[in-house]
């Protein structure tokens, strides 16, 4: 599964403009934030990643005063293709210009059933006109409706699905 990271935009970006400006503006001493968890639901252990399209920067990580342990020149990318999450079920991650998106990619003859997410860290859960929107205490995460569709020859066809929730 994977984390989201939230923050209280308001007050970090008092402290972000504090810092980067002299004024007399109130600046809160820290902000609120929250974690959000999303399991995979019987998935399996990850298999494989395919990385596509780098980005131009680098990044550099150091932990620590052992230099061992430290990464540089580590390439970037705008896509990562994570293999088999569940048999037959690759998870496609990539940048947008709304940010991060993901899709499923449902093999032949597997069954999309096979793809739950349990939330964990939540205030609310709900479905509200086919989104999925997720209560947080500092925003609110708002999952379109899903969209499946398939290629039979060069036609992309629709393909009915909804998201369901349990418990």
């Amino acid at each position: 599964g994977f984390n989201w990271f939230f923050y209280d935009d308001d007050a970090f970006g008092k402290i972000v403009h504090h810092h980067s400006h002299k004024h007399n503006d109130s600046v809160p001493s820290g902000y609120k934030y929250h974690v959000l968890k999303v399991d995979f639901v019987n998935s399996q252990p990850l298999q494989s990643i395919t990385p596509a399209t780098p980005s131009a920067p680098y990044y550099n990580y150091y932990f620590g005063k052992n230099a061992e342990k430290w990464a540089t020149n580590v390439k970037g990318y705008y896509q990562l293709l994570l293999n088999n999450v569940w048999n037959g079920v690759n998870l496609k991650l990539y940048n947008s210009p709304v940010g991060l998106k993901y899709d499923f990619v449902v093999a032949p003859n597997t069954s999309p059933t096979t793809i739950q997410l349990k939330y964990s860290g939540q205030d609310a859960v709900l479905l509200h006109e086919g989104k999925l929107v997720v209560k947080t205490s500092v925003n609110t995460l708002i999952e379109n409706a899903p969209e499946a569709y398939q290629y039979i020859g060069d036609k992309k066809i629709p393909v009915a699905c909804k998201y369901t929730l349990k418990n």
